[in-house]
């Protein structure tokens, strides 16, 4: 290990955020060899100075790095650029508590979570998991057993099954690469929400249809969900109205529930859509159940198209156009995306498509 630091000559452009300039650079001179783990830093103040920036951008860039593993950021020691482990091995999860309520809109998490263990086990990698029990505001402070494991070294990088509005900030800040399902994390695997509207709204003009409804349990508040929606419905020529987009799920209100509501508010108005989406599959089947309650003909009277979750079963007793995403696909994507930044590649979000999977299926039943 090098007794004093190193002098780290680079000349910013000025034309880029200060802070990605700095840790682009440092990242290169790191994974090109011209600064070999044991490499010891300069102080904050000092790689401030040299480089003609603020104490902040530095520390900012420098945290960036050691939390894509480059850096080892020690307290009252220093930084220096650290050992790399080729292979990663020991990963934490963090996950909801209520993972195991018969919740329907838990599923999709209890499948990844239960994947993502299987993977671990195919793969010999160490899983060190923690169950959030708290709720809202509290969960804004970190967990500090987690934080305990990654200073030790227990987990070399964390898979986030709940980020959330007051969680994310400490999960972000956290010196390991993470990743999840939630769009607040710096890194995160996410679905292609315009794939889904692209392929779902198209069967459905494609089968007659010239008007459409949506049906979502996502929080419009959270997403660009309803816009894509319209975009892609006004692209097709698709009559949408206001009433007709039905989005104002509130917590905690169940997802079947939810949809088997609004189905049935949808259908008392008095000028209807002959097309309708159902998002996602939890929200989707209390459409079902609205759908065959109220008697309505499906597909003469109305053609339907929902989301589905491959590996999770759905009975569906109605005809209906299926699009489809994979669990398998996503925890292959979480797994991937960790590997890369674990290696030092840069890595953001990954967009996962959806698949057509039955078009207008004449055969109900479970799929």
């Amino acid at each position: 290990m090098h007794s004093a630091p190193v002098k780290l000559d680079i000349a910013l452009s000025k034309k880029r955020s200060t802070v990605d300039e700095l840790a682009d650079r440092v990242r290169e001179k790191i994974l090109s060899g011209e600064m070999p783990p044991g490499t010891r830093l300069p102080t904050t103040q000092q790689l401030a100075e040299q480089w003609g920036t603020y104490v902040p951008a530095v520390h900012a860039a420098l945290s960036t790095l050691a939390k894509e593993g480059l850096l080892d950021r020690r307290h009252r020691k220093g930084t220096f650029v650290k050992e790399r482990e080729s292979r990663l091995s020991r990963v934490g999860v963090l996950a909801p508590s209520q993972l195991w309520q018969d919740a329907s809109e838990l599923y999709f998490t209890r499948e990844i979570f239960l994947r993502l263990e299987s993977r671990f086990l195919q793969e010999n990698i160490r899983a060190s998991v923690w169950f959030e029990t708290r709720q809202g505001e509290k969960t804004s402070t970190p967990l500090p057993q987690l934080i305990k494991a990654v200073e030790k070294g227990e987990i070399q990088a964390l898979i986030a099954l709940n980020g959330g509005e007051y969680n994310v900030g400490w999960i972000n800040d956290l010196p390991v690469p993470v990743t999840g399902l939630s769009r607040l994390l710096g890194n995160h695997v996410d679905f292609d929400v315009r794939s889904f509207f692209e392929i779902s709204l198209t069967a459905l003009r494609d089968q007659g249809c010239r008007s459409v409804g949506l049906i979502s349990a996502v929080d419009s508040t959270k997403t660009d969900h309803f816009h894509v929606f319209r975009k892609v419905a006004q692209r097709l020529k698709l009559q949408i109205r206001e009433a007709w987009v039905r989005n104002n799920i509130r917590h905690p209100e169940h997802h079947d529930e939810f949809g088997y509501k609004q189905f049935r508010e949808l259908w008392e108005l008095p000028e209807k859509p002959d097309g309708l989406v159902g998002y996602p599959d939890t929200c989707a089947k209390g459409i079902v159940l609205g759908i065959t309650t109220t008697g309505v003909k499906v597909p003469a009277e109305l053609k339907v198209a929902f989301h589905k979750n491959a590996e999770l079963p759905f009975l569906c007793p109605i005809p209906a156009t299926i699009v489809g995403n994979s669990c398998a696909q996503c925890v292959d994507a979480l797994i991937d995306q960790l590997a890369r930044i674990h290696r030092g590649e840069e890595c953001s979000e990954v967009l996962i498509g959806y698949d057509l999977m039955k078009e207008n299926a004449n055969v109900p039943g479970l799929l």
